[in-house]
């Protein structure tokens, strides 16, 4: 049998992610802790503690809210100091564009204010859903958070998306 075929049937009896099989040949423990590191959930470790997604949900429709009535109630600290715009510049005016319904203009504003908003989504759902459901919520979405890897897409993405913003002006 050839290495290919013996590593394909490692990966078949070993884990989801196929780390294990890896790991016969010396390589796969570094691969697999620096994997579990990297897809480690954000959003679920929130989603799980009612009082710190309640706070989040509660400081943000608050920041929202002040923003689509005209007050500006934040200021970037990193703006304030350095004079350069944060990766999250611009997310709130974003966000009220977004609750407004003009879709165009919030993601102009800031690509990533939908992402956002699907996030205080689900912060907000965990916070007031039933006991046994919110276990399996957080459950599901740490699961799924682990296997997409979203984590780290999500900050590459932002990232290179303020880079961007600041290069261009």
């Amino acid at each position: 049998m050839f290495a290919g075929a013996r590593a394909e049937k490692w990966w078949r009896k070993g884990s989801i992610s196929g780390m294990e099989s890896v790991s016969k040949w010396g390589m796969g423990r570094p691969i697999a802790r620096m994997r579990s590191q990297f897809f480690t959930p954000l959003l679920a470790p929130m989603m799980e503690n009612r009082k710190t997604a309640s706070l989040l949900i509660g400081s943000s429709v608050l920041i929202v809210c002040a923003t689509l009535l005209g007050f500006h109630i934040w200021i970037c600290p990193i703006q304030a100091a350095v004079g350069i715009s944060c990766p999250g510049c611009g997310l709130s005016r974003a966000m009220a564009l977004l609750i407004q319904g003009d879709w165009q203009a919030s993601v102009i504003m800031h690509a990533f204010a939908p992402v956002f908003l699907l996030g205080f989504v689900f912060l907000g759902a965990s916070a007031v859903m039933p006991r046994g459901f919110h276990r399996q919520f957080v459950k599901i979405t740490a699961k799924w958070e682990r296997r997409l890897g979203i984590v780290p897409f999500m900050l590459v993405g932002l990232l290179t998306y303020w880079i961007l913003r600041l290069l261009i002006g």
